[in-house]
């Protein structure tokens, strides 16, 4: 089961914090060359170092592992895989005010977020079940408007 990558979320996060980093050099610098030059510079800097943001998440029933590619890896690991005998704890978390469903893996202390609908949730949810895994679920209570 294949979910939708996250590469506009991911972008998007590395292109507003690369326009906050760029807002600094225009209170000390009057070259416009410069101050695009340094905004270049530092979206590849954090595009690079923040690869995990830009993901694409796949859960694997046959060979029971999910695979998570990061299609921007210039340095390190373009694909991890985690064994589902290997995981920990599995949390779904229904739609919240800001946040989107998903689910958050956890393993070894690392935790892997990724987004899902309710359709693809029960079916995850299924998969992980047969293969002995149970999933906890996260519930707010609802709180109204004032």
């Amino acid at each position: 089961m294949e979910f939708e990558p996250e590469y506009f979320s991911g972008i998007l996060k590395v292109l507003i914090l690369t326009l906050l980093i760029s807002i600094l050099p225009i209170y000390f610098m009057v070259n416009p060359i410069l101050i695009v030059g340094i905004s270049i510079i530092a979206f590849i800097a954090i595009l690079s170092i923040n690869k995990k943001w830009i993901k694409k998440v796949i859960l694997d029933s046959e060979n029971k592992k999910v695979i998570v590619g990061y299609p921007l890896a210039i340095i390190g690991l373009k694909k991890t895989e985690i064994p589902f005998d290997k995981i920990d704890n599995v949390t779904y978390y229904e739609y919240m005010s800001r946040t989107p469903a998903h689910f958050k893996i956890e393993q070894n202390g690392k935790k892997l977020r990724f987004n899902c609908n309710g359709l693809d949730s029960k079916k995850v949810i299924s998969i992980l079940e047969n293969c002995g895994i149970k999933t906890n679920f996260y519930k707010r209570k609802e709180i109204g408007f004032r």
